[in-house]
């Protein structure tokens, strides 16, 4: 449980300090430049969390894909693609008033249909579907309006709007969310959020560019974001120590490390996001 928390938290610092969540220093804050996230062993299973889950997914996911809703550092809803929303008197819809002008990274227009299309996935095939299992329908009145029926109330819905639980997916893309896991764009997503797909090396490396054209203005700071595969708790102490990298995650320290640092979250931040 405590491993699932501390990599919940980062997913989150994640999204706060490269995604673009309002924070008190972005006046001050300077654009460019890259960050080095260290990331265990293994190939993540998908770079899209509405079908794994993981942090490493989670990471990534959540800078490839925008969603409904984000949530400040008090848990506050905040506006992300919807720009406003409505939960009704009697608890069994939530209306979403998409913002103008969100465009997927390959330039087609992100509409009401997509968050349907993006809603009824996440019921189908999310790791934690429970989430979305009193949705029975997402109707699309107009382009900018969800409105998302339950069959009884939900308290936690608008919970489920969040970047790592709902990726708002292309339906231009993924078709047919019956074929989503075997969708060859699986691992070469076409997404809704700050970065966009760069190259990746299996076991090595998944590089995220700056998506020029997402709609928040001025965001991302950030001009790349490289997750660095790398299993040897030694060379991620000593790469971030050099600062050749400057997040990452969780770590088994050994020897003296454990000495020096007993903790299993580091966050070193470069210049370009620093306040």
């Amino acid at each position: 449980m405590r491993a699932k928390m501390v990599g919940l938290f980062f997913i989150l610092l994640m999204a706060a300090i490269i995604g673009g969540l309002p924070a008190k220093s972005a006046a001050a804050s300077r654009g460019g430049g890259e960050v080095v996230i260290l990331v265990g062993t293994g190939t993540p299973r998908a770079f899209n969390s509405s079908v794994a889950s993981g942090y490493t997914t989670g990471m990534i996911s959540t800078q490839l894909f925008a969603s409904p809703l984000r949530y400040d550092e008090n848990w506050q809803p905040k506006p992300y693609l919807a720009k406003e929303w409505k939960i009704s008197k009697d608890g069994l819809s939530v209306t979403l008033h998409l913002v103008e002008g969100a465009t997927f990274h390959d330039g087609r227009p992100i509409t009401s249909k997509d968050v349907a299309f993006s809603v009824m996935t996440a019921k189908k095939y999310h790791p934690f579907k429970s989430a979305f299992a009193e949705v029975e329908r997402v109707d699309t009145p107009d382009r900018q309006t969800a409105v998302i029926r339950l069959q009884h109330p939900m308290p936690a819905i608008l919970m489920a709007m969040s970047p790592y639980a709902l990726p708002i997916l292309p339906e231009h893309v993924y078709r047919d969310p019956q074929n989503l896991k075997a969708d060859p764009n699986k691992l070469r997503p076409v997404g809704s959020g700050p970065f966009k797909f760069g190259s990746y090396e299996p076991g090595r490396s998944l590089v995220l560019e700056r998506n020029e054209h997402f709609f928040i203005p001025k965001r991302p700071y950030l001009d790349r974001l490289v997750f660095r595969i790398e299993g040897d708790p030694d060379k991620q102490m000593i790469e971030m120590e050099r600062q050749e990298a400057h997040l990452m995650p969780s770590v088994s320290l050994n020897g003296n490390h454990r000495k020096e640092c007993p903790c299993d979250f580091f966050a070193i931040l470069p210049s370009a996001i620093r306040s």
